[in-house]
């Protein structure tokens, strides 16, 4: 029987063994690694905490297993908006992008954390086509000068919908203001913490 990355395999036309799969790949999640270090570099960049800029190592927050609820993920406990709405947010180094479901989504998919709403965030703003954020994006859709966000999983799952900045709040650590972040409008799946 084949494992899913001996199948994996078999479907890749341009990777013919098992070698050359894992070094592309170890390079793709290289590129992935660069790309969240600078964003997350971008988006701190003047953030001033006691006037000193944050530094990556300075921002932690709670990470939990989701072992206990039949879910092979980690979860960080982040706070998003202002004021503040806290959330369990899957560590996902295989997309660039972080989502979350939103309360304009249709066919969500069940949570027990609330659905985000941010029609009462004051930190809320939908990236125009034009920033640099969007224009980072790839694909990358506009509507309306409104940014949209997709990402497609190897898994078949996918999440679409607005991309806006918000603050984000690293636990006790600091926060930081204007983070880009995907607001998924059609329920397109993914693991969400249930306690």
């Amino acid at each position: 029987m084949l494992s899913e990355d001996d199948y994996s395999i078999h479907r890749d036309q341009h990777h013919h063994d098992y070698e050359s799969l894992t070094l592309a790949r170890l390079a793709r999640d290289s590129h992935r690694v660069t790309s969240l270090l600078a964003k997350l570099n971008f988006a701190i960049s003047g953030t001033n905490k006691s006037n000193s800029v944050y530094k990556v190592e300075d921002l932690t927050t709670p990470v939990t297993s989701g072992f206990f609820q039949g879910i092979e993920e980690y979860f960080a406990g982040v706070g998003l908006g202002t004021p503040v709405q806290m959330y369990h947010m899957v560590i996902d180094t295989g997309s660039d992008i972080t989502w979350l479901q939103c309360q304009q989504c249709f066919n969500c998919y069940q949570q027990t954390e609330p659905i985000y709403d941010p029609s009462g965030s004051s930190s809320y703003n939908v990236l125009p086509c034009t920033s640099q954020q969007c224009e980072s994006l790839y694909p990358r859709n506009c509507l309306s000068n409104q940014c949209l966000y997709q990402v497609l999983y190897g898994d078949g799952s996918s999440t679409n919908g607005n991309f806006v900045t918000k603050t984000i709040l690293f636990g006790n650590s600091g926060f930081v203001l204007s983070v880009a972040i995907g607001e998924d409008e059609e329920g397109g799946g993914g693991w969400y913490f249930h306690e």
